[in-house]
């Protein structure tokens, strides 16, 4: 069996050094964030439920104001609501003389 020379033991070295030192910074790592989903825009509310997964949403909805030109718009917002069954973002609704038209979900 050949010996390994000098320059090959160094880079064996180097590289569980690189291996092992990885494997420790990953640890450190902050832990995997999943957004909320599962999400659904229930027909009887203004309002959105995200009764899955991390963190906060909220419902969002463009509503355009009628009789102006060029359309303007006004964004209405629910609250920040935490993730999880049984729990909503909701809104009244456009305000007087707007139209609904867009409604999402925005997450942090």
């Amino acid at each position: 069996m050949i010996a390994p020379s000098r320059w090959g033991r160094r880079a064996v070295a180097v590289a569980v050094a690189v291996v092992v030192g990885g494997g420790g910074l990953g640890a450190l790592a902050a832990p995997a964030h999943a957004e909320p989903s599962g999400c659904v825009y229930p027909r009887t509310m203004w309002g959105v439920q995200c009764p899955e997964g991390d963190g906060e949403y909220r419902f969002k909805m463009v509503c355009w104001v009628m009789n102006t030109w060029p359309r303007r718009r006004n964004v209405v917002y629910g609250p920040w609501v935490k993730a999880g069954p049984g729990t909503s973002s909701q809104v009244a609704g456009c305000p007087m003389n707007n139209l609904p038209m867009t409604k999402t979900v925005e997450f942090r």
